[in-house]
Protein backbone atom coordinates (compact mmCIF):
# COMPACT_ATOMS: atom_id res chain seq x y z
CA UNK A 1 0.00 0.00 0.00
CA UNK A 2 2.84 2.61 1.10
CA UNK A 3 4.46 1.83 -2.74
CA UNK A 4 1.40 2.43 -4.46
CA UNK A 5 1.11 6.11 -2.25
CA UNK A 6 4.35 6.33 -2.97
CA UNK A 7 3.70 6.00 -7.06
CA UNK A 8 0.77 7.95 -7.23
CA UNK A 9 2.66 10.79 -5.26
CA UNK A 10 5.87 10.64 -8.03
CA UNK A 11 3.23 10.54 -10.83
CA UNK A 12 1.67 13.60 -9.58
CA UNK A 13 5.03 15.55 -9.00
CA UNK A 14 6.40 14.24 -12.07
CA UNK A 15 2.85 15.35 -14.06
CA UNK A 16 3.40 18.88 -12.30
CA UNK A 17 6.72 19.40 -13.29
CA UNK A 18 6.03 18.43 -17.05
CA UNK A 19 2.75 20.77 -16.97
CA UNK A 20 5.28 23.87 -14.95
CA UNK A 21 7.55 23.18 -18.16
CA UNK A 22 4.94 22.98 -20.49
CA UNK A 23 3.00 26.68 -19.33
CA UNK A 24 7.09 28.25 -19.01
CA UNK A 25 7.71 27.24 -22.85
CA UNK A 26 4.85 29.55 -24.37
CA UNK A 27 5.05 29.81 -27.90
CA UNK A 28 5.82 33.15 -29.07
CA UNK A 29 4.51 33.94 -32.92
CA UNK A 30 5.07 37.84 -34.29
CA UNK A 31 4.44 39.27 -37.07
CA UNK A 32 6.94 41.41 -38.97
CA UNK A 33 6.28 44.82 -40.28
CA UNK A 34 5.95 43.67 -43.72
CA UNK A 35 3.38 41.32 -42.78
CA UNK A 36 5.99 38.17 -42.09
CA UNK A 37 4.47 35.72 -39.72
CA UNK A 38 7.29 34.71 -37.15
CA UNK A 39 7.79 31.94 -34.73
CA UNK A 40 10.44 32.77 -31.85
CA UNK A 41 9.60 29.73 -29.95
CA UNK A 42 11.54 27.71 -32.24
CA UNK A 43 15.74 27.43 -31.69
CA UNK A 44 17.94 28.93 -34.76
CA UNK A 45 16.60 28.49 -38.10
CA UNK A 46 18.39 26.00 -40.41
CA UNK A 47 20.17 27.52 -43.51
CA UNK A 48 19.25 25.72 -47.17
CA UNK A 49 22.02 23.44 -46.46
CA UNK A 50 20.07 22.24 -43.12
CA UNK A 51 23.38 23.31 -41.23
CA UNK A 52 22.87 26.38 -38.65
CA UNK A 53 25.01 29.45 -38.80
CA UNK A 54 25.83 30.17 -35.19
CA UNK A 55 28.91 32.74 -35.47
CA UNK A 56 26.87 35.54 -36.84
CA UNK A 57 23.62 37.25 -38.32
CA UNK A 58 22.22 36.25 -41.54
CA UNK A 59 19.59 37.26 -43.94
CA UNK A 60 17.53 34.27 -42.09
CA UNK A 61 17.97 36.12 -39.03
CA UNK A 62 16.74 39.45 -40.32
CA UNK A 63 12.81 38.56 -39.25
CA UNK A 64 13.71 37.42 -35.76
CA UNK A 65 15.31 41.27 -35.52
CA UNK A 66 12.20 43.11 -36.43
CA UNK A 67 10.73 42.86 -32.34
CA UNK A 68 12.29 41.98 -29.43
CA UNK A 69 10.33 38.79 -28.35
CA UNK A 70 12.72 36.46 -30.37
CA UNK A 71 15.57 37.90 -28.22
CA UNK A 72 13.92 37.70 -25.26
CA UNK A 73 12.62 34.37 -25.98
CA UNK A 74 16.50 33.02 -25.87
CA UNK A 75 16.04 32.94 -29.97
CA UNK A 76 20.00 33.60 -30.02
CA UNK A 77 21.54 32.13 -27.21
CA UNK A 78 23.02 29.53 -29.50
CA UNK A 79 24.95 31.85 -31.33
CA UNK A 80 28.60 31.24 -30.61
CA UNK A 81 31.17 33.83 -30.69
CA UNK A 82 28.29 36.79 -31.13
CA UNK A 83 27.61 38.42 -27.83
CA UNK A 84 24.12 40.54 -28.13
CA UNK A 85 23.21 42.91 -25.37
CA UNK A 86 19.31 43.74 -24.78
CA UNK A 87 18.79 46.81 -22.03
CA UNK A 88 16.05 48.87 -21.53
CA UNK A 89 16.60 52.84 -22.23
CA UNK A 90 14.29 55.28 -20.30
CA UNK A 91 13.96 58.74 -22.30
CA UNK A 92 11.43 60.68 -20.40
CA UNK A 93 8.41 59.29 -20.43
CA UNK A 94 9.26 56.35 -22.96
CA UNK A 95 10.99 53.24 -22.77
CA UNK A 96 12.38 52.22 -25.22
CA UNK A 97 15.44 49.04 -25.91
CA UNK A 98 18.56 48.90 -27.22
CA UNK A 99 20.19 46.03 -29.06
CA UNK A 100 23.86 46.30 -28.86
CA UNK A 101 26.27 42.90 -30.09
CA UNK A 102 29.47 42.31 -31.79
CA UNK A 103 31.19 39.03 -32.76
CA UNK A 104 34.48 38.53 -34.72
CA UNK A 105 33.46 40.22 -38.13
CA UNK A 106 29.89 41.71 -36.73
CA UNK A 107 28.42 44.82 -34.84
CA UNK A 108 25.08 45.57 -34.01
CA UNK A 109 22.79 48.28 -33.00
CA UNK A 110 19.05 48.42 -32.71
CA UNK A 111 16.65 50.64 -30.90
CA UNK A 112 13.10 49.33 -30.44
CA UNK A 113 9.77 51.29 -29.06
CA UNK A 114 8.35 50.48 -26.14
CA UNK A 115 6.14 47.99 -27.79
CA UNK A 116 9.31 46.27 -28.92
CA UNK A 117 8.71 46.99 -32.40
CA UNK A 118 11.88 47.78 -34.48
CA UNK A 119 12.52 52.09 -35.06
CA UNK A 120 16.35 51.70 -36.17
CA UNK A 121 19.17 49.14 -37.05
CA UNK A 122 22.31 49.46 -38.19
CA UNK A 123 24.62 46.13 -38.96
CA UNK A 124 28.01 46.10 -40.36
CA UNK A 125 29.56 42.69 -41.11
CA UNK A 126 33.65 42.65 -42.40
CA UNK A 127 35.29 40.48 -44.09
CA UNK A 128 32.60 38.53 -45.58
CA UNK A 129 31.34 36.66 -49.13
CA UNK A 130 30.94 39.66 -51.76
CA UNK A 131 27.74 38.74 -53.81
CA UNK A 132 28.64 37.36 -57.38
CA UNK A 133 27.42 40.13 -58.92
CA UNK A 134 29.55 42.30 -57.39
CA UNK A 135 32.54 40.19 -57.74
CA UNK A 136 31.97 39.52 -61.95
CA UNK A 137 31.29 43.69 -62.26
CA UNK A 138 34.63 44.45 -60.16
CA UNK A 139 37.02 42.05 -62.10
CA UNK A 140 35.36 42.39 -65.63
CA UNK A 141 35.96 45.84 -65.58
CA UNK A 142 39.15 46.87 -67.26
CA UNK A 143 40.53 49.34 -64.84
CA UNK A 144 40.80 46.44 -61.84
CA UNK A 145 41.99 43.26 -63.98
CA UNK A 146 45.55 43.61 -62.18
CA UNK A 147 43.59 44.55 -58.49
CA UNK A 148 43.42 42.84 -55.20
CA UNK A 149 40.75 42.96 -53.01
CA UNK A 150 42.09 43.51 -49.47
CA UNK A 151 38.53 43.80 -47.42
CA UNK A 152 34.90 44.50 -47.70
CA UNK A 153 31.92 45.52 -45.24
CA UNK A 154 28.43 45.02 -45.70
CA UNK A 155 25.89 47.55 -43.86
CA UNK A 156 22.68 46.33 -43.28
CA UNK A 157 19.91 49.19 -41.94
CA UNK A 158 16.78 48.14 -40.18
CA UNK A 159 17.72 44.50 -40.91
CA UNK A 160 16.02 44.64 -44.53
CA UNK A 161 17.89 42.77 -47.39
CA UNK A 162 16.87 45.55 -49.50
CA UNK A 163 18.89 48.68 -47.43
CA UNK A 164 22.38 46.80 -47.68
CA UNK A 165 25.29 48.69 -49.01
CA UNK A 166 28.31 47.05 -49.73
CA UNK A 167 32.48 48.87 -49.71
CA UNK A 168 34.72 46.85 -51.61
CA UNK A 169 38.81 47.63 -50.60
CA UNK A 170 40.62 47.22 -53.40
CA UNK A 171 44.54 47.88 -54.32
CA UNK A 172 46.84 47.47 -57.02
CA UNK A 173 49.97 47.93 -54.69
CA UNK A 174 50.31 51.24 -55.52
CA UNK A 175 47.09 53.21 -54.95
CA UNK A 176 43.74 52.04 -53.09
CA UNK A 177 40.12 52.59 -53.84
CA UNK A 178 36.55 51.75 -52.07
CA UNK A 179 34.20 50.83 -53.99
CA UNK A 180 30.29 51.21 -53.22
CA UNK A 181 27.68 49.06 -54.30
CA UNK A 182 23.84 48.59 -53.94
CA UNK A 183 22.66 45.04 -54.43
CA UNK A 184 18.86 43.80 -54.68
CA UNK A 185 18.73 40.78 -56.42
CA UNK A 186 21.09 40.70 -59.81
CA UNK A 187 21.00 44.53 -60.13
CA UNK A 188 23.98 46.82 -59.14
CA UNK A 189 24.29 50.47 -58.59
CA UNK A 190 28.53 51.00 -58.85
CA UNK A 191 28.82 54.34 -56.56
CA UNK A 192 32.42 55.95 -56.97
Amino acid sequence: MKNIKTAIVFIAAISALIFIREADAQSVIIMTDNGQIVDCTQDTPFTNDGVKNVNTITEADYPYLKNIECLRNGYFSNHQNLNLQLRDVNRGDNENFVLEGSGATIDVKAVYDEQGNLLEATMIKKDTQVPIPILRFIYSHEKFSDWTMTGNEIIVKDFDPYQTDYKVMMTNGIDTEVLHFKEQGESIAYQN
